[in-house]
């Protein structure tokens, strides 16, 4: 097996950084990868149980055969079984665990347009306690998948703040997938471009010893 490309240490490095315990914000504009992105990033870890959390749209992902026997799915249509989720994962969370938590605040921002934006904002900043919470008892890895807001920092961002370990922007220049991990102050640590393609070769081909 020969030696990893430069491309493939960065890929192995940022495996490494979102693979530790903790809470890892993965976000970008629609069409983004976002969701792909974090699947393939969580096929990659050696963790022995994989969840999937779907809510709003994203509760109705169709998952090829090649994830589906990976990952326990769960889904949520309204906030009450958002909160019903969050507690079946303190239950089924350990050291070997990574979470995929997609469409962070999808459930709660059509509140906005109502006014509700402190009572929207409470609900984000508990949903995100109670995820570090999670991670913190277990010991597992959270990827939240979320959007941006209009600042381009991640949605919800002061609720998030508090418990993310960095944040991962993702976005498109041409065909290829750029990915760029970001501080606590969204300072840019590492910064990756590559075909979508080549993600997945990284993936299934397990050339790096990670």
């Amino acid at each position: 097996m020969g030696s990893p490309t430069p491309r493939g240490e960065k890929y192995g490095r940022l495996l490494r950084i979102l693979s530790r315990s903790g809470l890892h914000v993965v976000y970008g504009e629609p069409g983004s990868l976002k969701t792909t992105f974090a699947l393939l990033l969580a096929k990659s870890m050696k963790k022995e149980r994989k969840v999937y959390v779907g809510l709003a749209k994203h509760a109705f992902l169709d998952f090829p055969s090649s994830f589906s026997k990976d990952f326990l799915v769960l889904r949520a249509l309204s906030f009450k079984e958002e909160v019903a989720a969050l507690l079946r994962l303190e239950q089924v969370s350990d050291e070997n665990t990574v979470i995929v938590y997609d469409g962070f605040a999808s459930l709660t921002s059509p509140l906005l347009t109502l006014g509700k934006s402190h009572p929207v904002l409470r609900a984000n900043t508990f949903v995100a306690a109670k995820l570090y919470e999670v991670a913190e008892k277990s010991r597992c890895t959270v990827l939240i998948v979320t959007m941006p807001g209009l600042d381009s920092k991640p949605r919800f961002f002061s609720a998030l703040r508090p418990y993310a370990s960095e944040y991962t922007f993702l976005s498109r220049n041409g065909e290829n997938l750029v990915v760029e991990v970001r501080d606590k102050d969204l300072n840019t640590v590492l910064r990756l471009s590559m075909d979508p393609g080549e993600l997945l070769s990284q993936v299934y081909h397990k050339s790096l010893d990670v």
